[in-house]
């Protein structure tokens, strides 16, 4: 699916195995990798894999930020649905250079209102180590609420919610 949105500035569309050197360049981050983990993809042929098996996971939804200016891959919106939650998780990464524009922001709300909203969710939810500040001063920017607190193997999961229907 190659699902498009768009803002004044950006462009989103669905994750391709055409993306890998952007993905290479963003999981290897030192943002991504403390943040969201080292997913060892030091290649473009690993990057290809990891992307196909995001592409054959149909509880995943990954959107490529583009900025329109210069067709140019500069982030991630994710939204999945995972066994072990009530309802799908919003995440967002973006590549350093382009942190702090209000990328993030308007990826997100373009996002949640054109897909979440139309598939029938009550609620969302983000999940965020309690040190990425940035992360969640722009959940709460989005109108996340934070909910609770989870221990992971030492790390501190702070688990954010929007209720869309409220």
């Amino acid at each position: 699916m190659s699902l498009i949105l768009q803002t004044e500035r950006l462009r989103l569309r669905s994750i391709q195995t055409a993306d890998s050197a952007f993905i290479l360049k963003l999981v290897n981050t030192e943002e991504w990798i403390r943040f969201i983990g080292d997913r060892n993809i030091h290649s473009i042929e690993q990057a290809e894999i990891y992307i196909q098996k995001i592409i054959d996971n149909p509880s995943f939804e990954y959107m490529v930020i583009e900025l329109k200016s210069m067709d140019t891959p500069v982030g991630l919106i994710t939204f999945l649905k995972r066994e072990d939650y009530d309802a799908p998780d919003l995440g967002f990464a973006l590549l350093p250079a382009y942190v702090k524009l209000g990328i993030a922001t308007e990826a997100s709300s373009a996002f949640m209102k054109k897909m979440a909203v139309a598939k029938g969710h009550p609620k969302i939810i983000a999940i965020t180590r309690a040190d990425n500040v940035k992360s969640i001063k722009l959940l709460e920017k989005l109108g996340f609420v934070f909910e609770s607190l989870k221990i992971n193997q030492g790390d501190k999961l702070l688990k954010y919610v929007l209720h869309l229907n409220a």
